[in-house]
C-alpha cells in the first residue's frame, strides 16, 4: 500500500501517518525535511515493517529506507547477541562503581553498594550506608536457586 505524505503535513501530521499506517505500507514524501523527520519517527515508533521513499519532482524515488529486524542470533554459550549487550552494559556499569569508589556486594539475597573506604564487612552491610540495589529480579542468591 503507498501512502502519499501531503506536502503540507507538519511534524504532528508526519508522526500520526507513521504510526497508523498498516504494516508493509510505503510512505511517499516529496520534502527532504519530510523524509528526515519520517526517518525519526519510524525508528522512535519501532516500526520496521514500513518503507519510506523520498519522491523526486519527476516522480520517481530517488531516496529510500527500509527498515529490517536485526537477525538476534545465538551464539555458543547460548546467549543472544541483545543479551551479550546487556551484559557488556552491566559490566560497564561494574565498572563505573568502581571508579566512583562503590562496592557492589552481594548480600542474602540481594546486592547492595556500599563507600569502599567503609569496606564490606557484616557490620557495614547492615548500616544505611548500604544502599540495596533494584536488581527487577534478574538478580539471585545461590542459595535462591537451591530450594
Amino acid at each position: 500500500m503507498i501512502i502519499d505524505i501531503p506536502r503540507d503535513h507538519k511534524a504532528a501530521d508526519l508522526m500520526a501517518a507513521a504510526e497508523q499506517a498498516a504494516p508493509g505500507a510505503d510512505l511517499q514524501c516529496h520534502l527532504e525535511r519530510q523524509y528526515a523527520i519520517l526517518k525519526i519517527a519510524l525508528l522512535k515508533l519501532q516500526r520496521d515493517d514500513l518503507s519510506l521513499s523520498l519522491m523526486d519532482g519527476r516522480g520517481a524515488i530517488s531516496r529510500q529506507v527500509t527498515a529490517r529486524k536485526r537477525a538476534d542470533t545465538v551464539d555458543e554459550s547460548g546467549m543472544t547477541q541483545t543479551q551479550r549487550l546487556a551484559l557488556q552494559a552491566l559490566e560497564k556499569a561494574f565498572q563505573r562503581c568502581r571508579a566512583q569508589g562503590l562496592l557492589v556486594v552481594g548480600f542474602s539475597d540481594s546486592l547492595v553498594a556500599v563507600p569502599e573506604a567503609l569496606g564490606c564487612g557484616a557490620e557495614v552491610l547492615s548500616t544505611p550506608s548500604a544502599v540495596e540495589l533494584d536488581t527487577h529480579d534478574a538478580y539471585h542468591g545461590f542459595e535462591d536457586g537451591m530450594e
